[in-house]
């Protein structure tokens, strides 16, 4: 191999690392992509995966809503933090999809199937939606992670 054609080679592969790296556009979140999320407060970071998407309109077939309101993206995923010792799973939490562009989409990995009860999770949420008005997460997921832990004194 030539030294032009390293060079090439190296800036090819440059470029690939800079478009792996590059920022969610919002909309491009698929079921079993995974993201790394990072926390403020030197927090170690969450690894959250897409189990569903879907509009509030979808949640809320059939009743009456402002039309942007029905256009508005969730997103339902898993989190776990990511440390050296074992931490507690949330299985299933609601997010606005935009939210998802403060995290790194892991390039070259998804998830194949959820771990633990993130159906029964969810059913439990669209239920409450439906009957008590439950609603979703507008902040990033590392920190929303963090606090429910926080709550339950882990």
């Amino acid at each position: 191999m030539t030294k032009v054609m390293r060079k090439s080679v190296w800036a090819a592969c440059g470029l690939l690392a800079v478009a792996a790296a590059k920022p969610l556009i919002a909309g491009e979140a698929a079921v079993g992509d995974v993201f790394l999320c990072h926390p403020g407060g030197g927090l170690p970071p969450v690894e959250v995966v897409v189990g569903k998407r879907e509009t509030l309109g979808d949640v809320f077939a059939g009743e009456q809503m402002d039309a942007e309101l029905a256009h508005t993206e969730l997103v339902h995923v898993q989190m776990r933090g990511v440390t050296d010792r074992p931490l507690p799973e949330v299985g299933h939490s609601p997010f606005l999809l935009d939210v998802l562009q403060m995290c790194e989409a892991v390039a070259g990995r998804s998830s194949e199937s959820l771990i633990g009860d993130f159906e029964g999770g969810y059913a439990m949420w669209k239920e409450a939606a439906l009957n008590d008005g439950a609603g979703f997460f507008t902040v990033n997921p590392a920190d929303a992670y963090w606090q429910m832990l926080s709550v339950t004194g882990q």
